[in-house]
């Protein structure tokens, strides 16, 4: 501490993670010092660097310098990013989580930093993650699980809409359709205020993130009865076993009457598009909406080509620019099927 003593006042105390004894560079913010590595922060951000830099020119081979910087983050936020960048691939996945999983504060300040400081690899890592539950492909989609027809079960709903923010904060785009989707059963009201993360800081949506999650929300149900008219269209095919009495007929004009009471049903009732259409006639096998096996193969494959001609609109039916997102020429896929989009 006597070279410390020689070159900073001594009005804050070290960060009781980030304290490396041989640590060349002290990042001092609100009454905390984090005495690190200048090498490791040089490498992950052009910001730093030119903040490190500034403090004159590095010292000569065998020579031993700590330098000083001055920063303006709390140090509970700034923590997160140190630990990404020292603790080690393996002990950042597991250091303060539950089965791997990050929490939504570390995620928020991660990215928020990570834009402030330019640190492109840690932005890229927090979005892969998030991509894990809110994936560009329709498959996807259908494999990851879900609390309720569109928020993943390891995501709490009140932390959707940070991470909505987040998405349009950092510039991942290919985010926001799935998570607009997610966003529908929020209550409009908090659509308008916002959410509050853990430590008191407050998240609002952009105007044009409201609209979208707003249109999501109308777009859906309407989405659900085209699907729905296209999947349970008539007529049946070549091979069906009950062409002679025309049950099959019947139970699909029965699943068409079904379908158009999502209309009347409190939100969001049934109201998801992208869904395995051939259990819908297994929901109840009383009111004779039961299929042959070669009708039920017909809906799985019918139900499967046009949610993907849907799902392929998705950006441009919720005005969003998405270059990354599968089908981004949806146009082509729209016209093999038959469904118009806006994107003509």
């Amino acid at each position: 501490m006597d070279n410390l003593e020689n070159i900073i006042p001594l009005d804050f105390a070290l960060d009781y993670t980030f304290q490396f004894s041989d640590g060349n560079v002290i990042l001092i913010t609100q009454g905390v010092g984090f005495q690190v590595y200048a090498g490791v922060l040089i490498q992950h951000s052009p910001v730093l660097r030119d903040k490190i830099l500034a403090q004159g020119p590095a010292p000569e081979a065998g020579a031993f310098m700590i330098r000083s910087v001055l920063i303006d983050d709390p140090p509970h936020a700034f923590r997160h990013v140190l630990v990404w960048m020292f603790a080690g691939a393996e002990e950042h996945r597991n250091k303060g989580r539950r089965d791997n999983r990050w929490k939504i504060e570390e995620l928020y300040y991660c990215m928020v930093l990570g834009v402030k400081y330019q640190i492109a690899a840690l932005i890229n890592e927090c979005a892969k993650y998030l991509q894990t539950y809110f994936p560009s492909t329709l498959q996807g989609w259908f494999d990851t699980p879900h609390q309720g027809p569109y928020v993943p079960e390891q995501i709490a709903y009140h932390h959707v809409l940070t991470l909505v923010a987040l998405a349009r904060y950092t510039g991942q785009l290919f985010l926001l359709p799935t998570l607009y989707i997610a966003s529908t059963g929020v209550p409009a009201a908090q659509l308008l205020e916002g959410v509050t993360l853990p430590d008191g800081v407050r998240v609002t949506l952009s105007d044009e993130d409201i609209n979208g999650i707003l249109q999501a929300r109308m777009l859906l149900p309407n989405m659900k009865v085209y699907v729905g008219q296209q999947v349970y269209a008539l007529p049946v095919p070549d091979g069906c076993r009950t062409l002679g009495s025309g049950a099959c007929r019947t139970a699909l004009q029965r699943l068409m009457w079904r379908l158009l009471e999502v209309v009347d049903e409190p939100w969001p009732v049934r109201a998801d598009p992208f869904r395995k259409w051939a259990t819908e006639a297994d929901d109840d096998d009383d009111d004779g909406s039961r299929l042959c096996t070669k009708c039920t193969e017909m809906l799985i494959l019918r139900g499967w080509d046009i949610m993907q001609a849907i799902w392929y609109q998705l950006p441009c039916r919720l005005g969003i620019v998405v270059p990354e997102w599968p089908g981004s020429m949806c146009l082509r896929h729209c016209l093999n099927l038959s469904v118009e989009c806006d994107c003509t």
